[in-house]
């Protein structure tokens, strides 16, 4: 088969994955359940496999979702290639026990891998290039991102985001993912946001070692935004800022938020203000925030140096063992993820 094929046909047989089967990709974008292949379009070749063949070698993208696994369980969708989509790259609807690995998402006019009313899903060693957003999880329960990376999310607004969770609780993670977003390449926004989610006081979503660089020019936007709306018991923990946008890490509302041991830094750019804040903009309470062990170094719009603010309604705020005059990183250290996350992440 060397050309698309019907497109339901795709849908159809990812709703049929047996549970605790794997979805395999291999070839010229090929799909294989089981024994069967179909052959998906707007994917792109992978090396190795069956040639090109001749005339005009872009696919067409795929009109609505690329691959949709609905009402399923025990899956694991990897080794694929997928885009250009006309709407998301991947969605994970009403599904338990989900893992997506080693995939490569591109070109989508939607996000690159949407998750909704979903338990137990998990997002790794991926990447994402030039998606409205990369993952966005709504109403879902125990989701991980880790170990992805992101290249030039485009919006607009209110996408945006590398990853953001949308009413996400439970035992939740973004770990050990790099973004990069170009100047007049992206359109970013928040590159993590966290919206009305939730952790547990034994268990906090958990915002770790994560590398993000590049923003920009939203005057809203910025690094990593916990408490958005609300929200309870989130810990961003050594992360990397580096000229995110606006801010570089903020609490805007929400308890038992943590930010703590993490490196952000900005040159002065026309959109920058500030590097750390806490202010509540919610409608509901703002409590519990520590601030502690960062090391910052943020040049407003005006070259002025601002690296902190505190809103004054979030209560007392716990600062303690903070540098907001740190010494700026070489590039080298500052542009690879921490050896947390394991040998070969750059």
């Amino acid at each position: 088969m060397n050309g698309p094929i019907d497109l339901s046909f795709m849908v159809v047989s990812m709703n049929v994955v047996p549970s605790g089967r794997r979805v395999l990709a291999h070839g010229r974008s090929v799909i294989g359940i089981l024994s069967m292949t179909v052959l998906l379009t707007g994917c792109s070749e992978l090396p190795g496999k069956q040639p090109e063949p001749p005339g005009p070698a872009p696919h067409p993208p795929v009109s609505g979702r690329c691959i949709v696994i609905s009402n399923e369980h025990d899956v694991v969708l990897e080794n694929a290639e997928i885009g250009p989509c006309e709407g998301p790259g991947i969605t994970v609807y009403r599904s338990k026990n989900v893992t997506i690995q080693n995939v490569t998402v591109r070109n989508t006019t939607g996000v690159g891998i949407f998750i909704k009313d979903a338990q137990k899903v998990i997002v790794k060693g991926s990447r994402f290039v030039n998606n409205s957003s990369g993952v966005y999880a709504v109403n879902s329960k125990n989701v991980t991102v880790a170990h992805n990376t992101f290249s030039n999310v485009k919006g607009p607004k209110p996408r945006g985001q590398f990853v953001q969770f949308n009413g996400v609780s439970g035992e939740s993670r973004i770990s050990c993912n790099i973004g990069r977003n170009e100047p007049g390449k992206s359109n970013p926004e928040d590159a993590i946001s966290l919206f009305k989610s939730a952790g547990t006081d034994q268990s906090p979503i958990l915002v770790d070692h994560n590398v993000i660089i590049g923003g920009g020019p939203s005057t809203s936007g910025g690094g990593i935004m916990l408490g958005d709306a609300g929200g309870a018991h989130i810990t961003a923990s050594d992360n990397q800022v580096v000229d995110p946008g606006q801010y570089g890490i903020a609490v805007s509302g929400g308890t038992d938020m943590v930010i703590e041991r993490n490196v952000v830094l900005a040159k002065s750019q026309s959109f920058t203000n500030v590097g750390i804040y806490v202010w509540n903009q919610s409608k509901g309470a703002c409590g519990d925030v520590r601030v502690k062990g960062n090391r910052v170094n943020w040049l407003n719009r005006h070259g002025k140096r601002n690296s902190w603010w505190d809103g004054g309604n979030c209560g007392q705020i716990g600062v303690d063992g903070n540098d907001f005059q740190t010494q700026i990183p070489s590039e080298n250290e500052i542009r690879k993820l921490p050896s947390y996350c394991g040998p070969g992440s750059s």
